[in-house]
């Protein structure tokens, strides 16, 4: 924690006074007294950056690439800098956190860790028809046993039979998969 004034700040941020003087109004960067923690004040400039501009080293500030940590993509889009109100800032880290995501689902499905949905819903589709086609032969099975019997008690015990012998032959259904 390096506490200095406004203008030790510009000039370690190689800007002008009144830029800096922007920077914090801009950015939410707290002042006490003419008086500022020069790494907080670094971290939150630091967290609006556009990430390709600091890639590039055209950012104002600091031109070295070390000194930008993007966000991590386990971690809520939202910046991790409280007072920071600059929209444009959030909006390009959140769109990196989008990109680095949608780079990690790639390399996943490359990987064979991941389904596509066509292949679920076709999964899913086998599983339904299956189940349907089971279920629905139970009343043809046992009508003419049904017709017979005059005893409900006997009437229930025969169907809970017939459906506890389908959804056992379900439950080791192995559907096909491409």
């Amino acid at each position: 924690m390096r506490i200095g004034s406004i203008a030790d700040w510009a000039k370690e941020q190689r800007i002008s006074r009144v830029a800096a003087y922007k920077r914090i109004k801009n950015h939410g960067i707290t002042v006490s007294r003419g008086r500022l923690d020069l790494d907080e004040a670094n971290r939150i400039w630091q967290a609006s950056l556009n990430p390709a501009k600091v890639r590039g080293g055209v950012a104002g500030g600091s031109n070295n690439r070390e000194d930008y940590n993007p966000p991590s993509p386990d971690d809520p889009a939202d910046p991790p800098v409280p007072g920071m109100r600059s929209t444009m800032g959030k909006l390009q880290i959140q769109r990196e956190a989008l990109r680095i995501r949608r780079e990690r689902l790639v390399i996943d499905a490359l990987e064979g860790k991941s389904v596509s949905l066509a292949d679920v819903r076709a999964w899913e589709a086998q599983v339904f028809t299956n189940v349907k086609s089971t279920l629905v032969v139970i009343g043809a099975e046992l009508r003419d046993d049904l017709a017979v019997s005059t005893d409900p008690v006997e009437c229930q015990a025969m169907i809970d039979r017939r459906i506890n012998a389908a959804l056992a032959s379900l439950a080791g259904y192995k559907p096909e998969i491409k």
